[in-house]
């Protein structure tokens, strides 16, 4: 539960959807809220129906695969794979400097001008790969977790001005939180590795029946509405991973009802529920903090499921009614900065000082 990256190691953005699914149980292992955090409320009339954190998380590119990760000099229409790194850093203006991929950046700053960093992101990515694989499972998390960056200048050790955009830093945050990292994660859910899309009756294999819906809203309302913390959602139902930071939720309660014949055991009253849920979402890449003026970088899903209680009120399990639903959730602590990504770290808090 606690070490999961193989899961998601092909990773996106977005969000997406299935088909209905009425099938209910009490939460297995992977489901279970007391195996995914401790101390959770459960009964329903102590749960706050509406929450939000923070700062908002802020939003950028998930840096895909086939455009070279963060290899990609995202100002210009170079090719990821083909460009040349310069000879002589030294001879550049700060406007060529400036355009270079952030990957370039990073090499320059750290004095390796055989460009480590650019050559290690070209071997992991490739131009022939799915467009909703890249790095989104860094993205995630570390934009709840840290302040949006600003622009900034650094100067390396050798004398060279290295101007650097918001998303510059953001994508060397993301890539370090996704790649390097391996920070204590925790995961509720599995991951449904099947194109239901294709294959709709396989929407009933229980990884694909998605986070059990009882626990999906004891995670919302403990975290968001009551310890004010967010949380990252797969927002696609099926073979494709997009991860999204959570930040809000809205939930009422619209019908209320006996057990039916496919609630949890020990369940004696069903409460139908809907909930709007606010998450950020990928955006181009930004010299400058995003404008999230009109909602840029904000999405709004409205979900509607069960939630089955025991005679004490409390949340024993649920069940989906709406197509769309989260496939699996995790939460994710900041990787330390070591070696020489510390200098990554010194940058970040140069640009929060600018």
């Amino acid at each position: 539960m606690t070490i999961f990256f193989v899961l998601i190691s092909l990773v996106g953005c977005g969000s997406g959807s299935g088909s209905v699914s009425q099938v209910s149980e009490t939460w297995d292992w992977f489901n279970n809220p007391k195996l995914f955090e401790r101390g959770y409320e459960f009964k329903l009339t102590s749960l706050p129906s509406s929450g939000e954190i923070t700062p908002t998380p802020w939003s950028d590119t998930y840096w895909p695969s086939f455009r070279g990760g963060i290899a990609n000099r995202w100002q210009t229409w170079d090719d990821p794979f083909q460009f040349k790194t310069p000879d002589f850093p030294e001879k550049l203006s700060q406007t060529q400097i400036s355009r270079l991929s952030p990957a370039e950046k990073f090499d320059l700053l750290r004095g390796r001008y055989d460009f480590p960093l650019v050559n290690a992101e070209r071997a992991r990515t490739s131009a022939d790969a799915p467009h909703w694989e890249g790095l989104c499972h860094g993205w995630a998390p570390v934009a709840m977790l840290l302040k949006e960056p600003r622009p900034v200048i650094a100067t390396n050790a050798k004398g060279l001005k290295i101007p650097f955009g918001s998303s510059d830093i953001k994508a060397l945050l993301t890539y370090h939180q996704g790649q390097l990292a391996y920070a204590p994660s925790k995961m509720l859910g599995q991951r449904c590795n099947d194109d239901i899309g294709r294959f709709p009756d396989r929407a009933r294999r229980p990884a694909c029946e998605d986070v059990n819906a009882g626990a999906f809203h004891l995670v919302l309302a403990n975290r968001i509405g009551m310890r004010k913390e967010g949380f990252v959602a797969d927002m696609t139902r099926d073979a494709e991973v997009w991860n999204q930071p959570v930040y809000a939720y809205r939930s009422r309660v619209v019908q209320t009802s006996p057990a039916s014949d496919m609630a949890a055991r020990g369940t004696v009253e069903e409460k139908r529920i809907q909930t709007d849920l606010y998450y950020a979402v990928e955006v181009d890449p930004n010299w400058k903090v995003q404008n999230t003026l009109l909602n840029r970088g904000r999405r709004k899903e409205s979900l509607e499921y069960i939630i089955e209680m025991d005679p004490r009120g409390r949340i024993i399990g649920g069940r989906w009614l709406s197509e769309n639903r989260p496939d699996f959730l995790w939460v994710q602590a900041l990787g330390a900065f070591r070696g020489e990504w510390k200098i990554l770290e010194d940058l970040y808090n140069q640009s929060n000082n600018s």
